[in-house]
């Protein structure tokens, strides 16, 4: 079963910060998919259940 996981980033100033926090988002188990908003601040995260315990 997969799931959507809303978090909020800080600390983005350039347009390379989306890449490096999606990369090291994606590195996590049961990380499906990943989109990170500069202008927003948030990352959603679409993964298995099993992956909550190490994003949260």
């Amino acid at each position: 079963m997969t799931k959507t996981i809303e978090l909020r980033v800080y600390g983005m100033t350039c347009d390379d910060c989306p890449k490096h926090v999606s990369t090291g988002l994606k590195n996590l188990n049961g990380v499906k998919e990943v989109s990170v908003s500069l202008t927003d601040g948030i990352a959603h995260i679409r993964a298995t259940d099993t992956a909550n315990s190490m994003i949260s």
